[in-house]
């Protein structure tokens, strides 16, 4: 092809005749941007003045339009030969490759579109994790500002990321650095993103590309909602929507935790089931809204009622379970039922209404009473039904024997507290007597507990439970206050009274023990050696070094210190060597059988040596007769306390005896 610098042709070859559908006299004289694409026109007048100029022009893209109107594509090479005033072009016809370009064009805007668009955030990375390119979604999850390139590896934490239950953090996406270090693909795969606003959850995919300079394809999905729903029915499956409480089902699967640990370690586990009474009354006349409030009042009571690791479950309507795991003995159960029915003597609020009630408690006991959760929880529901017979507003065991034992361990505990309350106790004294020159040396005061109906209690009968429950701290003060104040009594009437009084392991180990001894006798203004400590070897022997520590202050106020019921304990030589205390008390177990028993006497004379040997006092308590006396003197014990010489005595009586036994 040539033209003319006008533009015009001036020679038109045989293939562009063919590909314009003119012939070349159609086309000679014509100027070209007659057939040039409108479209085209401005770009080809532009590149004309710069041939025009000497300006060779390459690879020059236009439309022309066919004599048919058809558009064909083409791409110049011209040469200006301004000599000769003409161009020469060289053409070649692209229509095809433009063809093909913009459909690849248009399915780049397409797919560029739909990725985009689309409501799941799409990430390209490279061979080694490196985030490439990324969607408006994606941008959106991850909040990426506007302007960012993002060329981060997937190891990069904006937020601590959470597995699939919630609770772990994981350092590491090690789940996707695998699939791409392996080209293999992933399904499935959740985890959170610890947003300030909450976790955001995802469900990522991810599948290998396999283009050079890139690694995988990843999709992430917000299932926030999904997980929300989840959560909420995983919540309504295992807690009551109205009080927030646990279900049957989650008690039972605590429940049977709970079992294994207390058969690990013989320990009680108490059922408790509890039905409020008269609530199906309350909740015909206020209607069933006001019953979920109450419901929700009376819940909260009973959490607050029990200890924090108990479980409580509200099993529907108005029945509630409650497991008190950990449990010394079956009267733990029934003091924790004696705090439920406390916490609703009075009336309590709900919506402005002031509503008295009650609840009806069945108590079963593992394992005594069942094995599994079901069959604790069917014979828990079993005493319900007895204690509601019974008129409501109580509890009752499973078992009846144990009813009536727990009934009668908690009616001795209320009497115990009333009897320190009103000063019930009392102390009687027995006395001690000097073998080698017949006097007293002393007595040990006894606790007796004059009930104003009962009658006279033995100690028997209540200091074991007073150990139990702890009351036996205060019995031991009042006891080491009473017998003091009986010391100072006699000193005024110029008599040296010397007492011994039984410390219990509790009260051994109480923080206030040396600090109580010693404001009572501040208070009492007496002689410390007139006063003796009687331990029994079971208190010292658990933690010795304490032990010893405890012995060495009281022994610093000058108060001596007696091992009660020796021989009957874990006596160890090597402790008694070390311990701060100078008698022994021979238990009387020993002296029962001495007239007839070669072996109680081969026992009690090595008890006497080993006592001697040591530099302490031995005494011998329980001697009833005549020849146990004369025995015990021949084994040259120093001391006998029993029922031969005096029974223990009323503190009117003492002054009596200690002038009729000078007397006699």
């Amino acid at each position: 092809m040539e033209f003319n610098l006008k533009g015009e042709i001036i020679r038109a070859s045989a293939q562009f005749c063919k590909i314009s559908d003119y012939s070349e006299e159609e086309l000679l004289n014509r100027d070209l941007i007659n057939i040039i694409d409108p479209r085209d026109t401005a770009s080809s007048l532009e590149a004309l003045s710069g041939l025009v100029t000497g300006n060779v022009l390459t690879n020059f893209e236009n439309r022309i339009l066919t004599k048919q109107g058809k558009v064909e594509w083409i791409s110049w090479l011209a040469i200006p030969n301004l000599e000769q005033e003409k161009i020469i072009g060289i053409f070649q016809v692209i229509t095809n490759q433009k063809e093909i370009e913009n459909e690849l064009s248009n399915q780049e805007k397409k797919y560029k579109n739909i990725f985009d668009n689309l409501p799941i955030g799409i990430a390209v990375t490279d061979e080694v994790g490196n985030i490439l390119e990324y969607n408006q979604a994606t941008k959106e999850i991850f909040e990426i500002e506007d302007g960012t390139h993002l060329k981060r590896s997937l190891n990069y934490r904006k937020w601590p990321i959470v597995s699939p239950n919630g609770t772990s953090i994981l350092p590491r996406n090690f789940t996707l650095l695998q699939a791409l270090k392996k080209k293999e693909s992933l399904r499935g795969l959740e985890f959170g993103l610890m947003k300030k606003s909450g976790i955001l959850w995802l469900e990522v995919m991810a599948t290998p590309l396999l283009i050079d300079g890139y690694g995988m394809a990843i999709a992430f999905r917000d299932i926030s909602e999904r997980k929300s729903a989840e959560a909420r029915i995983s919540y309504l499956a295992y807690y009551d929507e109205i009080t927030g409480l646990p279900r049957k089902k989650f008690f039972i699967e605590k429940l049977s935790i709970m079992l294994e640990e207390a058969l690990r370690h013989h320990k009680k586990v108490g059922i408790l089931s509890i039905d409020i009474d008269n609530f199906k009354y309350m909740n015909d006349s206020y209607g069933h809204n006001f019953g979920d409030s109450f419901l929700q009042v009376v819940s909260e009571k009973l959490t607050n009622a029990i200890r924090n690791y108990d479980i409580i479950s509200r099993e529907g309507g108005d029945e509630f379970l409650i497991a008190l795991p950990d449990l010394e003995n079956e009267a733990d159960a029934a003091i924790v039922c004696e705090s439920i029915k406390d916490s609703f003597v009075n009336a309590i609020m709900v919506e402005n209404h002031s509503i008295f009630t009650s609840m009806s408690i069945g108590i079963s006991i593992f394992p005594n009473d069942g094995k599994e959760p079901e069959s604790l929880i069917k014979n828990a529901d079993n005493a319900l039904h007895l204690a509601k017979k019974r008129g409501k507003n109580t509890f009752s065991f499973y078992t009846p024997f144990l009813q009536s034992t727990v009934m009668h361990r908690l009616e001795m505990e209320n009497l115990i507290r009333v009897a320190l309350r009103e000063n019930q106790f009392e102390l009687y004294y027995q006395p001690k007597i000097l073998i080698h020159n017949m006097k007293v040396a002393g007595f040990e005061a006894l606790i007796r507990w004059k009930h104003p109906v009962k009658g006279y209690i033995p100690p028997v009968s209540f200091i074991a439970l007073a150990e139990e429950t702890g009351l036996i701290v205060p019995i031991g003060e009042w006891v080491m206050r009473t017998a003091i104040d009986k010391i100072a009594e006699f000193q005024k009437l110029g008599i040296d009274l010397d007492v011994s009084i039984n410390l219990s392991t509790k009260q051994f180990k109480h923080e206030f023990l040396v600090g109580n001894l010693t404001n009572f006798m501040e208070e009492a203004r007496i002689p410390s050696h007139l006063l003796e400590l009687e331990i029994t070897e079971s208190s010292l022997i658990d933690n010795s070094d304490h032990a010893i520590d405890i012995m060495e202050q009281v022994r610093n106020l000058g108060i001596r210190i007696s091992i009660d019921d020796f021989g009957t304990g874990y006596s160890s030589l090597g402790y008694l060597k070390k311990f701060p205390v100078q008698t022994l008390k021979i238990d009387r177990s020993f002296i029962l059988d001495l007239e007839s028993d070669v072996d109680s006497q081969v026992i009690v004379k090595a008890v006497i040596n080993l006592g001697h040997n040591l530099g302490l006092k031995v005494v011998a308590e329980g001697a009833e007769t005549a020849d146990q006396c004369n025995i015990l003197r021949l084994l040259e014990v120093d001391m006998i306390q029993g029922y031969y010489y005096s029974r223990p005595l009323p503190a009117s009586k003492l002054l009596d005896f200690i002038d009729n036994f000078k007397s006699s």
